[in-house]
């Protein structure tokens, strides 16, 4: 589960790295990509898989092809094996959720995460911030994937936290239409009052 890191542990660790977010146990490159997990998943245990970012539609939409491009996203538990497909890319439905601050939108992705393997959707978290600012956009995009069991193959389904600020943040339906899957159904859930 993201968390961003503590005050006190921030700063250069023995690598000389400076510490985040702790997104899984694992490694991934600089500026995103596969999370190549240190311990092999837990049956029934959503994992967030990939972590990226992006700042416009086009790079949205080039992550979101980069992770199911990738052969595999996990790595067999002696480094040498091949790793486990993922069975496919799951959705049954678009989720889109309206966060009126990014407190609501955490809360909102964590719940969304440990749904994984029982109602796979494709998740558009959206947050408008600063309003009377210039035009900007900052998009996180996300795999969690499950293992069903052991002897079976990963599900994974993608969720993509969107804020957006000025112009941009006013125009919430421009930048979720076309990250929609478009032969599913839309819901939309728009948490608090």
């Amino acid at each position: 589960i993201p968390r961003t890191a503590d005050p006190a542990e921030s700063g250069p660790n023995a690598g000389g790295r400076e510490f985040g977010e702790i997104i899984a146990v694992g490694t991934r490159p600089a500026g995103g990509g596969r999370i190549e997990l240190a311990d092999p998943p837990k049956p029934g245990e959503p994992t967030m898989r990939w972590l990226s970012h992006a700042h416009s539609i086009d790079e949205i939409e080039t992550e979101l092809n980069r992770i199911w491009a990738q052969p595999n996203l996990l790595i067999g538990t002696d480094g040498q094996a091949p790793g486990r497909h993922i069975a496919a890319r799951t959705s049954v439905m678009n989720l889109v959720v309206v966060a009126r601050q990014p407190e609501t939108g955490e809360r909102a992705a964590e719940t969304i995460q440990r749904l994984t393997g029982r109602h796979p959707s494709r998740t558009l978290i959206v947050l408008s911030a600063d309003p009377d600012g210039p035009p900007w956009l900052e998009a996180r995009i996300q795999a969690h994937c499950v293992l069903p069991r052991e002897d079976a193959p990963e599900t994974c389904t993608e969720l993509i936290f969107l804020t957006a600020g000025g112009e941009t943040g006013r125009h919430l339906t421009a930048l979720v239409e076309p990250l929609l899957v478009h032969d599913l159904p839309v819901t939309v859930w728009w948490p608090g009052e």
